[in-house]
């Protein structure tokens, strides 16, 4: 069974100790710990952005163009095929040179006349499971702020790493 310190975190304080010792009491305790994973170990530049819009692709009828504020002067601009996006949701944004599981890495590239600076994820492109976020599921872009979830976003800025908030 996986068991998430972040999830356990809400009922018993164990924020400040090491992996080590978490394991060690658990083991004290009469559990069984079979190993200690960090979700989001293999990505690398991606971050929480906000979707301020969401505007039909000129060229692609399966695909709308959004604009995303991550935490910087600048917005950026995402193609996406993903049809769970809208205004206001916070997302993860993997951005230009950002490194995903299974050794995938991102570029900015044109897709059909406009150019896309990142790809917003999904919990699979992250290589985590509605098992590892409660509340979530695979039916597209991981809305962070969505209030079915497990994910909490206190002290949370635009721009910053998404793997705290992946616990």
């Amino acid at each position: 069974m996986k068991l998430s310190r972040k999830w356990l975190n809400d009922f018993v304080d164990v924020s400040d100790i090491s992996d080590k010792e978490y394991a060690d009491l658990m083991t004290m305790s009469g559990s069984i710990v079979e190993g200690i994973t960090k979700p989001g170990a293999e990505i690398t530049n991606v971050v929480v952005g906000q979707i301020l819009e969401v505007v039909p692709h000129p060229n692609a009828d399966k695909l709308s163009v959004c604009t995303v504020n991550i935490g910087k002067p600048d917005t950026i601009t995402i193609v996406t095929g993903a049809k769970n996006v809208k205004p206001g949701d916070i997302v993860p944004v993997a951005l230009d040179g950002a490194s995903l599981p299974g050794g995938i890495s991102i570029k900015t590239t044109n897709m059909r006349g406009v150019e896309s600076q990142g790809m917003l994820c999904s919990i699979g492109e992250l290589a985590l499971t509605p098992n590892d976020i409660p509340g979530t599921d695979n039916s597209g872009i991981l809305i962070l702020n969505d209030d079915g979830n497990d994910i909490s976003l206190e002290g949370v800025e635009l721009g910053d790493d998404i793997r705290p908030v992946l616990g």
